[in-house]
């Protein structure tokens, strides 16, 4: 289970995940969407205790996603795709934080494990975008193509507008060069900025 954070307090006590936020607004959007998501049958820890702004949850043993990078298997990305279209039809509205890092691959299903970012809205589309995205953020995008055309290919056959994909797409390059400048004073100059991918993401085979 992945327990690097940025803004939150991780650590692992008598087996279970230890979680403590450091904003109210993060610590409520976590509990509630764990809370509705487990109680749906979704692949998320279980919530053992809340004691003030601190989540007890089961630990989820496995590679994230990040991990697996360009030997990611169709099972898996099926997976994934599949938790991410059922959180979708779950929550109606509230964006999901597609980063590889927040899911783990275990007993041959995918988790979801982290919901703390901010709570946005937009379209459900906007989700698929900025994992194709993550998925080819690599220094040879190229090689991530077949699991970036997979997952436009999962949520198209599902209805989901490839325009509106693309719109997240292109949104979540610009948070990326924002992100890179905020938190690591540099320039992102990887593949993410290679525009000219996004229709090889399209008609890939």
């Amino acid at each position: 289970m992945n327990l690097i954070s940025r803004k939150h307090k991780l650590e692992v006590n008598n087996g279970n995940v230890l979680k403590t936020f450091t904003e109210s607004i993060s610590f409520e959007k976590e509990y509630r969407i764990l809370t509705e998501a487990f109680h749906a049958g979704m692949r998320v820890p279980e919530i053992i205790n809340v004691n003030n702004m601190t989540i007890e949850m089961s630990f989820i043993d496995g590679p994230v996603y990040s991990e697996l990078k360009k030997d990611m298997t169709l099972l898996q990305i099926h997976s994934l795709c599949q938790w991410i279209f059922e959180y979708h039809n779950l929550f109606d509205g509230p964006r999901c934080d597609c980063n590889p890092r927040n899911f783990i691959w275990h007993d041959n299903q995918c988790y979801g494990i982290d919901f703390a970012d901010p709570l946005n809205y937009s379209y459900p589309e906007h989700d698929v975008g900025s994992l194709i995205l993550f998925e080819i953020m690599h220094e040879n995008g190229v090689e991530y193509l077949r699991i970036a055309h997979e997952i436009f290919r999962f949520f198209k056959d599902r209805g989901y507008d490839p325009k509106l994909i693309h719109e997240g797409y292109l949104a979540e390059i610009g948070d990326v060069i924002y992100r890179q400048r905020k938190y690591f004073n540099r320039k992102y100059d990887g593949a993410a900025l290679d525009l000219s991918l996004w229709d090889r993401v399209v008609t890939s085979e």
